[in-house]
């Protein structure tokens, strides 16, 4: 029978200059700031561009409904949400009770269409900041566009790491990256293998093949490299668009026997894999996914296929237990949306509050008083409406991003790591599909 066991365990340039003066300016500057500092308009306007057509609309549509309720806490008072940010203000109230509103655009997963909605919102909607775009490939062209024109972006759930590797000033990312993710991965596998005898040393990679899975393929190989696992399969790239199966790719994985199979794919190419994986009788001792498809609501509900799957994450389903203040929060989006948090759905939620939280601190809603105020910006976790808490590197990256670890059992995601918080038990090795 199979047990379940718990296992214990410096250039100087714009934004640097900001980072250490900023918060002494903003402070001076809203001393007097009276409101209304946004040049006479009547409304904060949010591009917010997502997927909301095309193979990973399900989760576009559903960061859409998140987004909407964390826009309905920006602009009304939730005061049983406290201690988040902004559930006790009636819009940015530091600048007249200034509402907010989101102005949704479709990038259907491409690009190009991506960079032309940025301009679209920017230059013909007036909006004053731009959020999303969820596929990495898509914000890296939004954010081209928002520098450009010297408009805010804050980001909430791509995960490239070269995102805040290329200097710009107008973008930040709330949210950790592929190296951090992949980073906790490998300590998890160390963490068996030293507490259980698990014996994992080897690994195959298979990855879809647009920026979110050629840079996380990437930072997995040189993660085992440093770690001292070894590639026994792949990369293996394949191309979700017009994706029908991934037999081929999953007989040669299956041929190179790996311990541990580390996938990055969106929904759809997910639901194919386990779907293949299952006709083929095929199941590893421990799938470990980078998140994306792995990590929506649509997977982990069809138990038959997510069973056992592991994934990295940004929240639990138990994590509540640990958290009483979660509760809360996702009681008040779920009667809103219609569906829980998952870890992307919360990254979404509580980095837009925490984006607006920045807003409301700078001394005008002009974009380089907004740049200011982000690139100080502190805030505490749980205040956050995240697991980690937000304070911004000269890059734009959270520097207090990090991730969990989960595994899914009958529709419920566990975490399993860090061992020392995780109140569930980790099982490995994962059963066959003929033993559940």
């Amino acid at each position: 029978m199979m047990s379940r066991k718990r296992y214990h365990t410096a250039d100087v340039n714009r934004r640097t200059f900001l980072k250490a003066s900023g918060a002494s300016v903003a402070a001076t500057a809203l001393a007097g700031c009276t409101g209304g500092s946004d040049g006479g308009s009547d409304v904060f306007r949010v591009g917010a561009i997502y997927p909301l057509s095309g193979p990973v609309a399900e989760t576009g549509q559903f960061i859409r409904d998140f987004l909407r309720h964390a826009e309905q806490v920006v602009n009304e008072p939730h005061d049983d949400l406290a201690p988040l940010v902004m559930s006790e203000e009636e819009g940015l109230s530091n600048h007249g009770n200034l509402p907010v509103e989101l102005v949704f655009a479709d990038h259907r997963g491409a690009p190009d269409q991506g960079r032309a909605e940025a301009e679209r919102l920017i230059q013909e909607e007036n909006v004053n900041m731009l959020v999303g775009g969820y596929h990495s490939s898509v914000t890296k062209t939004m954010s081209a566009v928002a520098e450009r024109e010297g408009i805010p972006h804050t980001n909430f759930e791509s995960s490239s790491p070269e995102l805040t590797e290329r200097g710009l000033d107008y973008f930040w990312r709330t949210g950790p990256h592929d190296l951090t993710f992949t980073t906790n991965m490998f300590q998890f596998f160390d963490g068996l293998n030293e507490q259980q005898n698990a014996d994992l040393s080897t690994v195959a990679i298979l990855h879809e093949d647009s920026e979110f899975g050629t840079i996380s393929a990437r930072s997995q190989v040189e993660k085992a490299g440093e770690y001292g696992y070894e590639v026994v399969a792949g990369p293996i790239a394949y191309g979700a668009e017009g994706l029908t199966s991934l037999e081929s790719e999953l007989l040669t994985i299956r041929d190179a026997d790996p311990d541990i199979l580390l996938p990055s794919s969106y929904l759809r190419d997910a639901e194919i894999l386990m779907n293949d994986m299952k006709d083929l009788d095929y199941f590893p001792s421990l799938v470990m996914a980078q998140n994306a498809g792995f990590n929506q609501a649509g997977f982990r509900d069809d138990a038959e296929i997510s069973d056992y799957v592991c994934t990295r994450s940004t929240y639990a389903d138990d994590i509540r237990l640990a958290v009483p203040e979660f509760e809360a929060y996702n009681a008040s989006a779920k009667a809103e949306t219609g569906e829980s948090f998952t870890g992307v759905y919360i990254r979404s939620w509580g980095g837009f509050l925490s984006a607006m939280h920045g807003v409301n601190s700078a001394a005008s809603t002009d974009p380089a008083d907004i740049q200011s105020a982000l690139n100080t910006l502190e805030v505490p976790a749980v205040e956050s409406g995240l697991p980690f808490g937000i304070d911004f590197a000269n890059s734009g990256q959270n520097e207090l991003a990090g991730g969990v670890l989960i595994q899914y059992e009958d529709g419920e995601s566990n975490m399993i790591w860090p061992f020392d918080l995780a109140p569930a038990d980790v099982v490995f090795p994962a059963p066959g599909w003929t033993e559940r």
